[in-house]
């Protein structure tokens, strides 16, 4: 009992090894920033033209959160299996103790993370702007299980995109697809 409890406590951090390093990654990549710069500013595209009420604003804002997600997906998990491979650095990766279930939980983990704060900062700003707007009251009561189906939609691309990375031996021809 007490080894099963053990050989759990060191797959988790290994996990958790594994999750920080591909979050320094994209950190160092530039990549979390430029979604997180998207983000924030094409929510303010509609107020080019202001909707009447809060209810069209935040479809019109919402429309290109779809697009957001893909792209999230492709920029975070679309070269995390193949990117090892052609980079050769799995000849460096694989050998270690740490276990493969692990490196691919960290890896899958860390792209999930980063695009649920993308998807997350897109909320956030849509709603920072519809309260001064319309008034807080005005809220629209479907935008939380918006933001739910969002989460859920986000998990699926990445899990699409990671899979798409695993049959690739190009990073390049992983994202793009």
């Amino acid at each position: 009992m007490a080894a099963n409890a053990m050989s759990m406590r060191n797959s988790f951090s290994e996990t958790w090894l594994s999750l920080r390093f591909e979050l320094l990654k994209h950190l160092k990549r530039r990549r979390l920033l430029i979604l997180v710069a998207l983000a924030v500013f094409l929510p303010l595209f509609p107020l080019i033209r202001r909707p009447d009420t809060a209810v069209e604003f935040a479809g019109s804002s919402l429309n290109f959160i779809s697009v957001l997600i893909v792209i999230s997906a492709a920029m975070f998990a679309g070269d995390s299996v193949c990117g090892e491979f052609e980079k050769k650095t799995s000849l460096l990766l694989f050998p270690t103790p740490q276990n493969r279930v692990s490196i691919f939980a960290g890896k899958y983990l860390g792209a999930l993370l980063c695009t649920f704060l993308v998807v997350a900062l897109w909320y956030v700003v849509l709603t920072v702007e519809i309260g001064p707007l319309y008034g807080w009251g005005e809220m629209p009561a479907d935008l939380w299980k918006s933001f739910a189906t969002a989460l859920i939609f986000s998990t699926a691309a990445v899990g699409v995109a990671f899979l798409v990375s695993s049959f690739f031996k190009r990073s390049i021809s992983a994202t793009i697809l």
